[in-house]
């Protein structure tokens, strides 16, 4: 489903930058510093970990905070570095648990149904996985489903309707299954677009879930594509903002 290939997509792009996400990457890790520093935690749990480019790792181990790095799959540079680390605890894990669903679903029906799908996705859980001080989820929301989308539209005649009914599926499970009062949010909300001459040719939403119950705690922009190779021949912007799941009312 391209898992192994996305992933070393990601390191390219960001090398391709030549530093243009650095200051995406510093306030993402100044935000995770600011809410550790906060909540004091002793175990927390990244979800979607992946190169680690925007987690300050040494800054937790050095506090003696316990990392569980959470994704489907790592980076052999990270397991190599981290596996025999006495605070890091490495789990492959599906955050979505419904890519092997969706998976034999495809390899079984040509006339797949979205609606059990999408009633699969909305199971989604992590027993055992966020039973943690802290949550983290970075830079991975509007991501989520693209791979997952991507596979269906290659075995599927999947209409635009079924497929953001798919996505807003996606997106709402992973913000709902994050545990109040202790989970922080990042992620972009918004890519803008920009043509040769750097003025503004369209803004489009990356979320489409209900942030219900979220405190909107910082914002900034990430220099995404300064290269122009993401989306045809445009820069592209994204807007970021890092949220405080908030305890619901009594």
């Amino acid at each position: 489903m391209g898992y192994f290939s996305n992933q070393s997509g990601i390191m390219r792009r960001y090398l391709r930058e030549e530093g243009a996400w650095e200051t995406h990457l510093n306030k993402t890790a100044n935000s995770i510093l600011s809410a550790i520093s906060r909540e004091k935690p002793k175990f927390v749990a990244v979800l979607g970990s992946g190169w680690l480019l925007d987690i300050p790792m040494q800054e937790m181990l050095q506090q003696g905070i316990l990392v569980k790095l959470v994704d489907i799959v790592h980076p052999t540079r990270i397991v190599h570095m981290y596996r025999n680390h006495k605070g890091v605890e490495i789990v492959e894990c599906d955050i979505t648990n419904s890519i092997q669903q969706i998976w034999n679903f495809c390899k079984r029906s040509k006339s797949i149904s979205y609606q059990h799908i999408i009633e699969d996705i909305r199971k989604s859980g992590l027993s055992g996985v966020l039973d943690v001080d802290l949550v983290l989820s970075i830079n991975i929301l509007s991501q989520l489903h693209v791979l997952i989308v991507d596979f269906l539209e290659s075995k599927t005649e999947l209409g635009r309707s079924q497929k953001n009914e798919i996505i807003s599926a996606i997106q709402q499970a992973h913000i709902d299954l994050l545990p109040a009062g202790r989970s922080l949010l990042i992620t972009d909300c918004e890519e803008e677009s920009y043509d040769e001459n750097n003025h503004l040719v369209g803004v489009n939403p990356r979320v489409i879930a209900h942030m219900d119950h979220w405190q909107k705690k910082d914002s900034w922009q990430w220099q995404f594509d300064t290269k122009r190779m993401f989306s045809g021949d445009q820069k592209v912007i994204l807007n970021v903002a890092s949220y405080w799941k908030e305890k619901p009312p009594k």
